[in-house]
């Protein structure tokens, strides 16, 4: 029995691994998936991120007023392009994607808690073109951006507008780069200053660097 399963295991990786090297497979997003796949995908996820979101711990001000405009000018710099937004029915990004992503304006997506919405922006999410952001923008950028998300289903193309528009900066997290380049541009100044005062040397100092006087010799 034990020699038969064996056997069995071992038809089974070399028949995978054949399949794989073959190239039979398409890759391609323009080939869908069965329905039974997309089925074993969706609860692979599903239960993925379910078990890791588990303990965070969702603030308490979520309904914050200024967390959620906060949250609007990143939700239009890093998300709308794939997740759309009130006003916005496509976009070329959203319609090349497979899987598409939830539009999170539109009532009949299927609705995410704060944790799980909290864990996926950090994260990403493998082969679906969502980006870990929790690289380059911290805990709070993301649950302000959660914030924002829950209110889409209830907002207008005129109030998205309004909102995206007045809120603060997009925040990308290269504020202490430019910083820095600034801090660099700064002391570069500095420099070229300082060759240019070098280069309006007197004869004078020209003289004195060499040794020399500028008093007259006499005769």
């Amino acid at each position: 029995m034990k020699k038969a399963i064996l056997i069995l295991l071992v038809v089974i990786l070399l028949g995978g691994s054949l399949f794989i090297w073959s190239g039979v497979y398409n890759i391609a997003a323009t080939d869908k998936h069965w329905v039974i796949t997309n089925k074993l995908i969706e609860i692979l996820r599903e239960r993925s991120i379910e078990v890791r979101a588990e303990d965070i711990i969702v603030p308490d001000n979520l309904e914050d007023p200024a967390r959620i405009a906060k949250g609007a000018p990143n939700y239009e710099a890093m998300c709308s392009s794939c997740h759309l937004a009130p006003g916005v029915k496509s976009t070329e990004l959203y319609e090349g994607l497979y899987p598409q992503p939830p539009v999170f304006n539109n009532a009949t997506h299927e609705a995410h808690d704060e944790k799980d919405n909290f864990w996926v922006i950090q994260n990403g999410l493998k082969l679906t073109g969502m980006p870990a952001w929790g690289g380059s923008h911290s805990d709070d950028d993301i649950w302000a951006l959660v914030a924002f998300i829950n209110q889409l289903d209830d907002m207008s193309a005129e109030e998205y507008l309004a909102i995206t528009a007045g809120g603060e900066d997009h925040h990308d997290g290269t504020d202490e780069d430019s910083h820095e380049d600034d801090a660099a541009d700064e002391d570069s100044h500095e420099d070229d200053a300082a060759d240019e005062d070098s280069h309006h040397e007197t004869p004078a100092d020209e003289a004195e660097a060499h040794g020399e006087t500028t008093t007259g010799t006499g005769t």
